[in-house]
């Protein structure tokens, strides 16, 4: 345990010294991925489809701020829409606008997690990031995590019927089942609602239960996170008999689950054997804190394992003495007796 700790703290201090340049390489890798995937699911405008465009655009987004990016990954989406169609990309244009009004009323900060959410549903572990904004975030974290939801429905909606939207025809009763089209994609898909209320409690849950004064408490409040979310799915889709894939939704629960705990142990690690209860006061009140100290090795501890790796034998050396223990082996007291004497 006191290695993987080691390591922990190390890598801490490594970003704590460079992160300047790690976020660079972080925010490139993310909006590459991000774009790479709008490639593949709505590649229809052909410009933005080669590689060297999207290097550019991957490369000057890394110097962006987080809300920055999200601003370039919306854009280069809605120009792909525009692409495929004008309908589309004028409903998709008008979501995300009453998204950005909703979002900077009441949670201004978190907008890249719109984005991270449909990422995560393609990579397979949607229920990540609900998680880990209830952990990190404020009460209304589920604002960004129920938009980002309804948005990559949406776009799984245009994707399925991309084939007729397509098709391009300025005739006005066309133009009229285009719109109802896409308005049935919104308002009647009832798995994106079911979703969309899954995510936004477990972001609640998970935030109640972090907040209140237990040992281990991000832990207890993940696997409420995860609870919470599976029960929403089974009670109302069977109430209004959505149809999905248990499987499926079991199999990403549990992949979600290892980087949440990844994330946590990095992030929020903390030693509850060492808890300390404080009390003091001021003129107006009577406070009563719980102190829990985060896990960190002392530098006395981290001499401690450098010096044992220090004095580790080499491979060398751990053969050479493996060999004389086996010549050990094989002589008689007799002739180690006589060894002793002859040296």
């Amino acid at each position: 345990m006191e290695k993987i700790l080691l390591v922990r703290q190390k890598l801490r201090e490594f970003y704590a010294k460079y992160n300047v340049y790690i976020d660079v390489v972080l925010k490139f890798g993310f909006v590459l991925l991000t774009l790479f995937i709008i490639n593949d699911k709505f590649g229809y405008q052909p410009l933005l489809t080669k590689w060297n465009v999207v290097l550019i655009i991957a490369l000057v987004a890394s110097l962006f701020t987080w809300p920055g990016i999200t601003c370039v990954v919306i854009g280069f989406l809605l120009v792909h829409l525009y692409a495929l169609s004008l309908e589309a990309a004028i409903l998709t244009a008008g979501i995300v606008f009453i998204s950005a009004v909703l979002h900077y009323l009441f949670l201004p900060g978190f907008s890249i997690v719109i984005v991270l959410i449909p990422l995560a549903f393609y990579l397979r572990i949607p229920y990540v990031i609900p998680i880990v904004v209830g952990l990190v975030g404020r009460p209304t974290s589920f604002i960004p995590v129920g938009i980002g939801t309804f948005g990559y429905y949406l776009l799984l909606g245009l994707e399925k019927n991309a084939p007729f939207l397509s098709e391009g025809s300025t005739q006005v009763l066309d133009i009229i089942e285009r719109f109802t089209t896409l308005l049935g994609i919104v308002f009647d898909n009832r798995l994106m609602w079911v979703s969309v209320l899954a995510v936004c409690l477990t972001t609640l849950a998970v935030y109640a239960v972090r907040r209140l004064s237990v040992d281990y408490g991000p832990y207890i409040a993940a696997l409420v996170g995860i609870v919470v979310n599976a029960a929403v799915f089974v009670i109302f889709g069977l109430s209004f008999e959505v149809t999905f894939s248990y499987s499926d939704l079991f199999l990403e629960i549990g992949l979600s689950l290892i980087p949440v705990v990844l994330l946590t142990f990095f992030i929020l690690a903390v030693d509850y054997s060492r808890t300390e209860f404080l009390q003091y006061d001021d003129d107006d009140y009577l406070y009563y804190v719980k102190a829990v100290p985060k896990v960190k090795l002392t530098a006395r501890e981290r001499r401690k394992h450098e010096i044992q790796e220090d004095l580790a034998p080499t491979p060398e050396e751990d053969m050479e003495i493996n060999e004389a223990i086996k010549i050990l082996d094989e002589m008689t007291e007799e002739e180690i007796k006589q060894a002793n004497k002859a040296e």
